[in-house]
């Protein structure tokens, strides 16, 4: 081969690679160009609707239950349609409370892990909001930046936990923790009582017979201690919530299925022939509260919640509430009352809010 033809064949090479080279470099910027193009389309597709977080999280007030599930609702209206988000705006927050917010965050949690990346939220800077979130590690699911540690006090004292049926011991290792460093006179059974009481309300909650994915079985709890300061008790809050079947549906269940026998009472008896649903359930609610006794026909056994009512009527400013269903159960110590009160509209699971003052432990 001559030097002439070498040479045209080295000249024809090279343009064979610049003419490979800009072919891959086109077809890149197409590539580039269709990616934008598609991803311009589907964020114009995928609309993004606007929830706002009522003024004040609260679940012991019908209205104020009533504005939150409300907020609730709607997502799940929403999201059931094709190619849309919605993003929860915490910004006309102002008062947190903690049954309401233990509520939010279980169906914050539900819908974003039935709808991925399809729910965010929306909360200003530094607000406890944003801090409570950040705080129980839920920010970054919920299309939050990240930020700095959570600093105010009423977040920071605040222990968050949630589980699936099959994980009681996170509880129990909760309550161990606080029986353990708590720098107050602790009643005698008092984590006894608590800990049976929140087994058998799940167990309760989610039956061997209800067919459900086992990530579906879930609680919810908040706890914070209180220090006594001077002569000033402290206290213990629990807050635990489920969004099982409740307590007046595994009782009528069990109570029909002849499961369960008790000293139901005429009036009990009454409500199931003549299925008088409301009433019935105000009626199971306090029977499941103020009389200790259950399938086991043994007393002090089953839901624990007779138990933890002793324990508030025992101190001077103890509180219990419990709502689940058709009905809520109201307990306050310093009053020595113990009332049931009828809801217009069902409420899903069971909720309980539980506390206790706890005096100073008297140096030896």
């Amino acid at each position: 081969m001559s030097k002439n033809e070498r040479g045209l064949r080295h000249d024809w090479w090279l343009t064979s690679q610049n003419l490979r080279r800009q072919r891959r470099v086109a077809a890149a910027a197409s590539r580039r160009k269709h990616q934008r193009a598609y991803q311009w389309q589907r964020s114009v597709r995928m609309r993004t609707s606007i929830i706002a977080v009522p003024k004040h999280l609260l679940a012991e007030t019908e209205e104020q239950r009533a504005k939150l599930h409300q907020a609730i609702d709607s997502a799940f209206v929403i999201l059931r349609q094709s190619n849309t988000r919605v993003r929860f705006d915490f910004s006309p927050v102002e008062k947190i409370f903690p049954g309401g917010m233990l509520v939010f965050l279980a169906y914050l949690e539900m819908l974003q892990l039935g709808y991925p990346r399809r729910v965010l939220v929306t909360v200003r800077p530094d607000s406890i909001a944003g801090q409570l979130l950040e705080r129980f590690g839920l920010s970054g699911k919920l299309g939050l930046q990240p930020s700095s540690a959570p600093a105010h006090k009423s977040v920071v004292d605040w222990r968050y936990l949630t589980g699936t049926n099959a994980d009681g011991e996170k509880i129990a290792d909760l309550l161990n923790f606080y029986k353990d460093t708590v720098d107050a006179e602790i009643p005698e059974g008092l984590y006894d009582v608590l800990a049976e009481a929140f087994t058998n309300v799940r167990h309760h909650a989610f039956p061997s017979t209800l067919d459900l994915y086992e990530e579906l079985k879930r609680w919810w709890l908040f706890a914070r201690y209180v220090p006594p300061a001077g002569n000033q008790p402290g206290s213990l809050y629990i807050a635990v919530y489920d969004i099982g079947i409740g307590i007046q549906a595994s009782l009528r269940a069990k109570l029909t299925s002849r499961e369960l026998v008790l000293q139901a009472g005429d009036k009990i008896l009454s409500l199931i022939s003549n299925e008088d649903s409301r009433m019935l359930e105000q009626e199971l609610l306090r029977h499941a509260v103020e009389h200790p006794r259950t399938s086991t026909g043994l007393p002090n056994r089953g839901l624990g919640l007779p138990e933890m009512k002793e324990f508030v009527m025992g101190t001077e400013s103890g509180r219990f509430y419990i709502l689940s269903g058709y009905a809520q159960y109201v307990c306050v110590a310093s009053r020595g009352t113990s009332q049931v009160f009828p809801c217009s509209r069902s409420f899903a699971g069971t909720l309980i809010l539980w506390s206790i003052p706890l005096r100073k432990k008297v140096a030896l």
